[in-house]
């Protein structure tokens, strides 16, 4: 695994730590949940040196 992977890694282990819990439903996930998503995605921003703009347009695409 390439040291620029483990972050991600990192932050899918608490996202599916999350989603064993008992009390855990799909329709409405938890709000650390949802931080956790999105720090995937700033990750991903990064990685792919995206400037605000095309984050914008990435992030108004997935509200359609």
């Amino acid at each position: 695994m390439l040291k620029d992977q483990q972050p991600f890694m990192d932050l899918i282990d608490k996202i599916l730590t999350i989603t064993l819990e008992s009390d855990y439903s799909p329709k409405k996930p938890p709000t650390k949940q949802k931080e956790l998503e999105k720090q995937i995605d700033e990750l991903v921003y990064k990685l792919y040196d995206l400037t605000g703009e095309e984050i914008e347009i990435v992030e108004n695409s997935s509200k359609k």
